[in-house]
């Protein structure tokens, strides 16, 4: 609710308030009166304001799908898909922290499971689906050098890449 209409709306009720407020001051109902006034109009704003964090929250979703599916797009059409959380971040003009609880809201998994993800899904293709060297592909990938390359691989399949390699091109 805009701040305008708060103060509308708080004008509009004082005034309906002056004017339900009895003249008889002997009316032994005018305490119930009063408070069942000021109880209803508490119950109205309580109303505009739920019905503004509601659609708030459906804004912050929208925007949340956005982010997501923005970063999964830039993840899919990166060639090295192996950057820091901080880089995607920086891409999407976020927070590293924001980017990664957007990820964890929509899908589950932070920004570094999918990145590791994705990155295990390139290592994968390249070593089984291309005859291209493993220093070649380290470099593609993104990774620093082939040494660190193949801790990275053994880490995450149990083997060497030409260990990799041999098993799926048999």
């Amino acid at each position: 609710m805009h701040y305008t209409h708060f103060i509308l709306y708080i004008n509009v009720y004082s005034k309906s308030l002056s004017l339900q407020i009895p003249e008889e001051p002997e009316n032994p109902y005018n305490k119930e009166i009063i408070k069942s006034l000021i109880q209803g109009g508490l119950l109205a704003l309580c109303g505009m304001l739920s019905i503004e964090t509601e659609q708030q929250q459906a804004s912050s979703n929208t925007q949340g799908n956005d982010i997501f599916s923005r970063f999964i797009d830039l993840l899919q059409n990166s060639k090295t898909k192996r950057m820091q959380v901080s880089k995607y971040a920086s891409m999407l003009c976020i927070s590293p922290k924001y980017l990664t609880m957007v990820c964890k809201q929509h899908s589950g998994k932070t920004a570094l499971q999918w990145i590791e993800e994705y990155t295990i899904a390139d290592i994968d293709y390249y070593i089984c689906n291309t005859d291209k060297s493993i220093k070649e592909i380290c470099n593609i990938l993104g990774f620093p050098n082939a040494s660190f390359f193949g801790k990275y691989v053994k880490e995450h399949f149990g083997m060497t890449p030409m260990e990799y390699r041999n098993k799926h091109n048999k």
